[in-house]
């Protein structure tokens, strides 16, 4: 069984690939299996209502596997999604504590999603949070900073880097964040 996620580097958000086995579709599942791995009930559905394909993400996903495979394919896009992670995260690591990350663990921190704080993200350096916030927000527009898409309240700044994402413009939010650290040091 292959379950792999799509999400927004590979198309639409929510979008999940499933390849089963037939003879791993039985009657025997787990009590408190959630519906989406219960592939029997997919399976014998009425109508077989859950198994509609979501055709304009699958169509997303193949226009975007194309453009992958053009520019060099999943090897390309790893080179790129480690120089780009490792642009924000050297300058983190090299801030002098003024930006810190919550995973100092070079293996375990994303390559997609930078997230970080200001100091210790309390006090003062919450009220500088905030002004990041503002200031690439609402001052350049720049989209879903915040360290949670649904706006969870946090002291954490989150930029995603998915494979689209160009090394100019991910330059461009590391100057950001060197000029906002001279000027609020």
């Amino acid at each position: 069984m292959i379950y792999a996620a799509g999400h927004k580097n590979f198309t639409t958000s929510g979008v999940c690939y499933t390849i089963i086995r037939k003879d791993l579709i039985d009657e025997n599942v787990l009590p408190g299996t959630p519906t989406m791995c219960n592939w029997n009930r997919f399976q014998t559905a009425p109508g077989k209502v859950w198994t509609v394909p979501v055709t304009v993400a699958i169509w997303m996903g193949k226009l975007q596997c194309d453009w992958m495979l053009e520019r060099g394919g999943l090897e390309y896009f790893e080179d790129l999604a480690i120089k780009r992670s490792n642009l924000l995260y050297d300058f983190i690591d090299n801030s002098g504590g003024f930006f810190n990350t919550f995973v100092t663990q070079e293996r375990f921190r994303s390559r997609m999603n930078i997230a970080f704080t200001i100091g210790d993200g309390e006090g003062k350096n919450a009220d500088l949070v905030a002004k990041f916030l503002t200031e690439t927000e609402h001052e350049l527009g720049w989209l879903d900073i915040k360290s949670h898409p649904l706006g969870v309240p946090s002291d954490a700044i989150r930029v995603t880097t998915y494979n689209p994402q160009t090394i100019e413009t991910v330059e461009v939010v590391r100057d950001f964040m060197a000029d906002f650290q001279k000027r609020n040091q």
